[in-house]
């Protein structure tokens, strides 16, 4: 596929035209691009989203007396291991700001990105296929085998019109190496004085907010 990525470029695009150019961006890795074709108004909440990443805490391993405290009847030793495991542990967590945004690691990271840059960054720190270096970089987390699969192409189906300014636009993902999903999925637009653009919501935004950089023992058994 083409990738216009000049809205005015092209000629009233259609609710399936506009979700297909969003699709094509994101398989090209061109994450800052998808914004133009996402409903402003939406993208609002995602710098409040952004202020309060920047503003979490990183989490604090327990201390031998907080382990004891919590446990009664704990050995001293065991709770001096689990603490001694932690803290080794937290010197390979990564921070909540660079794990909502891909590559930013600071405040000031943050404040110099656009909204166009802001959703790119998003969109690229859920990208299940560049999960995986991040992953590999600390140490003692396994990685499961069903990610390095994930070389999945979202095909439209169809689109739907709710209202004369609503419209859904059905899609299914389909991955090379797994078996067929026939699930399908929906995507919602929103008529604007620009055009059809998607609506955003950082908890699912074309199932990308599903997808984490952290994995337990069980995720790589499933």
């Amino acid at each position: 596929m083409n990738i216009n990525s000049s809205v005015d470029a092209m000629e009233s695009p259609s609710p399936e035209d506009v979700v297909r150019t969003v699709f094509a961006l994101l398989e090209a890795g061109r994450f800052d691009e998808v914004a133009a074709y996402v409903d402003a108004d939406d993208l609002k909440g995602l710098h409040r989203d952004a202020e309060a990443a920047a503003n979490a805490p990183p989490p604090q391993p327990w201390t031998t007396e907080e382990y004891m405290a919590g446990e009664p009847g704990l050995p001293r030793e065991i709770a001096e291991y689990y603490a001694e495991r932690d803290r080794n542990s937290s010197r390979h967590e990564v921070s909540v700001l660079s794990t909502t945004f891909a590559r930013v690691h600071t405040a000031a990271d943050l404040q110099a990105l656009d909204t166009a840059q802001l959703l790119g960054r998003w969109l690229e720190a859920r990208n299940p296929r560049l999960m995986i270096p991040r992953v590999e970089e600390r140490p003692g987390d396994p990685v499961p085998e069903t990610l390095n699969a994930l070389q999945g192409r979202r095909a439209v189906i169809g689109a739907a019109l709710e209202d004369e300014d609503t419209a859904h636009v059905v899609y299914r993902t389909a991955f090379a190496t797994l078996p067929p999903d026939e699930t399908l999925h929906a995507a919602s637009l929103r008529r604007t004085s620009e055009g059809w653009r998607m609506r955003f919501h950082p908890y699912d935004f074309l199932g990308a907010a599903s997808w984490s950089v952290s994995f337990s023992p069980a995720d790589a058994d499933q």
